[in-house]
């Protein structure tokens, strides 16, 4: 059994995808926010760790956790 976690750097992308997702001026939907989180998953988490991350709506501001 292997643990798998996310680097540093992955965990700081997420904070700052987070960040941005805190904008409301500027991203105006939740459908843009989630796309925006969803690129920069795709972006800055590997594929073989990106089940590590999800995109909780369930919050406000929508965010992505891991």
């Amino acid at each position: 059994m292997t643990n798998e976690f996310l680097t540093n750097e992955e965990k700081q992308a997420i904070k700052v995808l987070n960040f941005i997702a805190t904008y409301d001026g500027l991203i105006q939907s939740e459908d843009e926010i989630k796309y925006l989180l969803n690129q920069g998953i795709k972006k800055f988490i590997p594929k073989k760790r990106r089940h590590l991350v999800s995109i909780n709506e369930d919050t406000y501001p929508i965010e992505v956790k891991y």
